[in-house]
């Protein structure tokens, strides 16, 4: 070909670049290969996979009897994936790549991105995702090799200038806030945050790399999730913000994209996002005022909130929050309605009209439902708490088994550098066996 079709990008040692000119080019620890490899390690095989162009279409095709990863899935055999721009490789081990499709992107023709802080490239090619305040780019430590998600705020001209003067704008107040309260927490379903970067132009959170996706993804795809799993999932929601709780801490945005999955399995680890939102209360007894939030999670007392008027609301928002998270991964719908029509969603939170009828909930067990009516229940003072839901029978039935499992999949948790845990289909198979039988 006359041009490349797409680079290469080796996340192992010393970050280098590969070009991709011709229609195939081949990895492993074979000298022969166009990009050869280290032959220490083991898991790769002398010709490991085959990035090839078949038409316009980019592909990998595995060559090796321990299989290569694509974004995390198993390729399997003599077998062919397409690559989209953006795609991470993994050959064993921590050996990783992330690809470039220049057939998607002609602009790409040069690899986009930047070294910032003297350790991290932030690759700019694509994104992980996008939110009110920032862009969530894939990152590499320069030293390490280690990957990382990076959250890159842009710091206007105006907000720089005020700044300069003393006066915060409104995104420096969320990410200070953001700032302040991750790099002083550790929960092994919390995001950590790794360092921020500051410069002239941005400001750079390193956090940790999720893989698996949003929880709303899965839930979306799957129209829900079942009972068994959904228990598990949540009960990792549940301690993450107990322990949130436990520092006076509100998290105030508690939504399924705000959950993210370890891997595409639900029986991984689940992390706790995103704690823009989240306020560092004095005391247990502080109140907050500030109408926050996403509107299809917000508690009624929130919405109630103006200002300075009003009573205000405390943590137990966030359980609310959290019987909106219920409701909708066992049914696959949300129990007020969507945004489309902001007032009348509004009124139905207010006055906590939501049903359990039809035949989305005939497979969800008493229990499961008295859980979200406990959760969403108008009065704050009457509502669950986050101990109390610990307490649930809905969690307690076997809650045994439950913490063992948890402690299982903590153990061989894959911050080591693997992408997969070993041993989540046992997990999976007790649950579901457990569940079946009627015993969970």
């Amino acid at each position: 070909m006359s041009s490349p079709w797409g680079h290469l990008a080796s996340l192992n040692g010393p970050l280098a670049f590969h070009t991709l000119p011709s229609t195939h080019h081949t990895l492993g620890t074979a000298p022969t290969c166009d990009i050869s490899l280290p032959t220490a390690a083991t898991s790769i095989s002398q010709h490991h996979c085959r990035l090839l162009l078949l038409g316009d279409m980019p592909c990998l095709e595995n060559l090796s009897p321990h299989g290569t990863y694509v974004d995390g899935k198993h390729v399997e055999g003599a077998t062919k994936v397409s690559l989209t721009n953006g795609a991470e490789i993994r050959l064993g081990g921590d050996t990783f790549f992330v690809f470039t499709n220049l057939l998607e992107d002609p602009k790409l023709g040069v690899f986009e991105g930047r070294v910032v802080g003297e350790r991290y490239y932030v690759f700019g090619g694509y994104e992980l995702g996008k939110g009110s305040f920032a862009t969530v780019r894939l990152s590499v430590d320069l030293k390490t090799g280690e990957r990382l998600a990076c959250k890159v705020i842009q710091r206007g001209k105006g907000a720089r200038e005020r700044e300069r003067e003393g006066r915060k704008p409104s995104s420096g107040t969320v990410i200070a806030r953001e700032t302040a309260i991750l790099k002083n927490i550790m929960h092994p379903n919390l995001v950590q945050v790794k360092e921020v970067v500051r410069t002239e132009e941005c400001v750079y959170l390193f956090l940790t790399r999720v893989t698996g996706g949003e929880l709303f993804y899965y839930v979306q795809k799957h129209g829900g999730m079942e009972e068994h799993a959904a228990k598990f999932v949540f009960y990792q929601i549940l301690l993450a913000v107990q322990y949130l709780h436990n520092l006076d801490i509100t998290h105030r945005d508690l939504k399924l994209e705000n959950i993210l999955m370890e891997s595409s399995n639900p029986f991984g680890r689940i992390l706790v996002s995103d704690l823009g939102l989240a306020k560092m209360l004095g005391t247990s007894l502080s109140r907050m005022r500030t109408q926050c939030g996403t509107l299809t999670y917000v508690a009624p007392e929130v919405l109630a909130s103006s200002g300075t008027g009003g009573d205000g609301y405390g943590k137990c928002v966030d359980c609310w929050s959290l019987g909106v998270l219920l409701y909708t991964m066992l049914s696959g719908t949300l129990p007020f309605g969507t945004d489309s029509d902001g007032q009348l969603l509004a009124t139905r939170i207010k006055r906590a009209e939501y049903d359990l009828e039809g035949e989305e909930w005939e497979r969800v067990s008493p229990e499961g439902k008295h859980l979200i009516t406990s959760l969403l229940t108008h009065s704050p003072s009457a509502r669950l708490t986050i101990s109390g839901a610990l307490s649930h029978p809905w969690i307690t039935k076997r809650g045994d088994l439950l913490r063992l499992l948890y402690r299982k999949m903590i153990r061989r948790s894959p911050d080591a550098g693997r992408a997969e845990w070993v041993g989540r289909e046992a997990a999976r198979r007790d649950l579901v066996r457990l569940f079946d039988t009627g015993a969970y």
